[in-house]
């Protein structure tokens, strides 16, 4: 197995992937690059959600902040939500946040510039949270099948910031309208969570290619 590279400045999902393909002399292949994107995005959010154990706290590295213009949708016919009024939806998708204790995921939701915060509900509590005798009347967002749900009051555009569970890959192939990072873009990770994942990484391929070579000699 090859040295890999170490960073000194940030760098894309491209870059971090192909870095490690050519560790283990596959960086032609794109097949397995593309599964070691997959692999990049998934080891990040898991070491995220450890290091974040302990407290809500997220580095600014990790976190990405989006303008999301929004749409009035009838509440029943696009989020199930029995509301006698429309709602507002973003439109577009978002991807999924990172789930740190259970909260929502989000680190702000609301006007753009950080002049107000929303809310947030679950889809369940909204119809509750919307008769409150104190927060009745504050906009409430909430997130579900990947879009973004606002109560009125709010503006047709509110600012978003978020650590994305998958920012670049989406956690799936294929997903039609996923607005989703470009892959030389610059990715939301720190350098040393960098190092991380790629010494992870190679040490399951490393296992992997040992257990193939036990079961070649079974065989």
């Amino acid at each position: 197995m090859k040295k890999y590279k170490t960073y000194e400045l940030m760098a894309t999902l491209n870059q971090i992937a192909y870095n490690i393909a050519g560790a283990v002399d596959k960086n032609t292949d794109p097949v397995f690059i593309n599964r070691i994107k997959f692999q990049i995005e998934y080891y990040r959010a898991l070491m995220l959600r450890r290091d974040a154990a302990g407290s809500f706290n997220i580095p600014d590295a990790f976190i990405q902040t989006t303008t999301v213009e929004l749409e009035w949708v009838d509440a029943v016919n696009a989020c199930g939500v029995n509301l006698p009024c429309k709602i507002l939806k973003s439109t577009q998708m978002l991807c999924n946040p990172i789930n740190l204790k259970g909260q929502a995921g989000f680190i702000y939701v609301g006007a753009v510039g950080g002049g107000q915060s929303y809310q947030y509900v679950t889809s369940e509590q909204l119809i509750y949270a919307l008769s409150s005798k104190w927060t009745g009347g504050h906009p409430k967002y909430f997130f579900k099948d990947s879009y973004l749900y606002i109560t009125e009051g709010a503006p047709m555009c509110v600012e978003v910031r978020m650590a994305c569970e998958s920012p670049a890959t989406g956690g799936e192939e294929g997903v039609p309208g996923l607005s989703c990072l470009d892959h030389d873009s610059e990715y939301p990770i720190t350098m040393d969570m960098i190092q991380r994942v790629t010494e992870a990484i190679l040490q399951q391929l490393q296992a992997d290619t040992l257990q193939d070579n036990d079961k070649v000699e079974i065989i």
